[in-house]
């Protein structure tokens, strides 16, 4: 279990076997509700773009220079290290950098979006090998019932402390790690 002043477990493009040189040190990101983010040039040809460093719901529109892209499609696959990624593939190279809007985590359990503070904190947490119950972060549940958020987290550096606080704090909310709970100031 990864301490909360311990960093996230992002990884790194150059941590998987195939990547295109100059993503080397791109941040592969955890992605969260709906955003639009930059994905990581995969391959030297620039027809394969990481989203996510795990499974999404879905990929919702791929633009290059702000202009819809057309060819293109979600893969969801496993990378050379065993690990499920989201990719996109492109039919050509783009001249642009692309954007992506992007349909983030889903719950393991369930399959559904997590988008509410609650259920990202949670994920936070479980993915940093902690296991919180059922209820954690109740009190955001119930503050908040129809809140969703769409969050990246793609910095090298961030504290698990930091991401936690990133999804809780701006609601005006504090939260404690044991057992974890938050609540409305």
């Amino acid at each position: 279990m990864r301490l909360l002043s311990d960093v996230l477990p992002l990884r790194v493009a150059a941590d998987l076997p195939k990547y295109r040189a100059d993503a080397a040190s791109r941040v592969l990101p955890w992605v969260y509700g709906r955003v639009t983010l930059a994905p990581v040039p995969l391959d030297e040809a620039g027809l394969e773009w990481l989203v996510a460093d795990h499974p999404v719901v879905a990929v919702e529109a791929v633009r290059a220079a702000g202009k819809a892209l057309d060819g293109w499609q979600l893969v969801q696959r496993l990378d050379e290290t065993g690990r499920a990624i989201s990719t996109v593939r492109v039919t050509r190279a783009p001249e642009a950098e692309l954007a992506v809007q992007v349909v983030g985590r889903r719950d393991d359990t369930s399959g559904a979006l997590l988008e509410h503070p609650a259920a990202i904190a949670a994920d936070l947490l479980r993915r940093c090998g902690w296991s919180p119950a059922a209820d954690a972060f109740q009190g955001l549940r119930d503050d908040f019932p129809g809140l969703a958020l769409g969050m990246v987290f793609a910095e090298r550096d961030t504290r698990v402390r930091a991401a936690i606080a990133q999804v809780i704090e701006p609601l005006g909310a504090v939260w404690v790690a044991d057992p974890p709970t938050a609540r409305r100031r």
